[in-house]
């Protein structure tokens, strides 16, 4: 028999350069602090910035399906940890909430019937890129703030 350990989800997607709904309409918002961000689509996502990796300057334009990296000023070896990791997420990272989105949410066989995602992702033509498309969870049963932690 199996146990099933209780968990929290708390994030959806990332990329370098990610679209939650297609086209790219034009910027809403442009963030260069380190971990900055910002809400689109009245708030169901949020887009940050996150250069937890490097002390250079990175700087996103969003719109209200995604981001575009638009200045990256890091010289990081490609065998190593990335400088860092800008994404869209849906529900909460670090104590950062999008609106209205359920999550924190217990993850058992009772809480999820079903989990559809997607991701629509581009890359400029020049340059090192490595995208993901994660689904977090976490085994606090509320959304508190923490420090981020290095990603390896």
């Amino acid at each position: 028999m199996r146990r099933l350990v209780p968990a929290v989800v708390v994030a959806g997607l990332v990329a370098a350069v990610v679209s939650v709904l297609g086209a790219q309409p034009a910027s809403a918002a442009t963030i260069c602090d380190k971990y900055g961000s910002t809400r689109i689509q009245n708030g169901r996502y949020i887009v940050q910035n996150n250069v937890w990796g490097a002390d250079t300057t990175q700087c996103i334009d969003t719109t209200d399906s995604g981001f575009r990296v638009t200045q990256a000023n890091h010289n990081k070896p490609t065998n190593g940890a990335p400088a860092s990791y800008p994404s869209v997420y849906f529900g909460c990272h670090y104590g950062n909430c999008s609106s209205n989105s359920g999550l924190p949410r217990q993850a058992n066989t009772s809480a999820f019937t079903s989990m559809r995602t997607s991701v629509s992702m581009s890359y400029p033509g020049s340059g090192v890129y490595d995208a993901a498309y994660d689904i977090w969870f976490d085994p606090t049963p509320a959304p508190t703030a923490r420090t981020p932690a290095p990603r390896s």
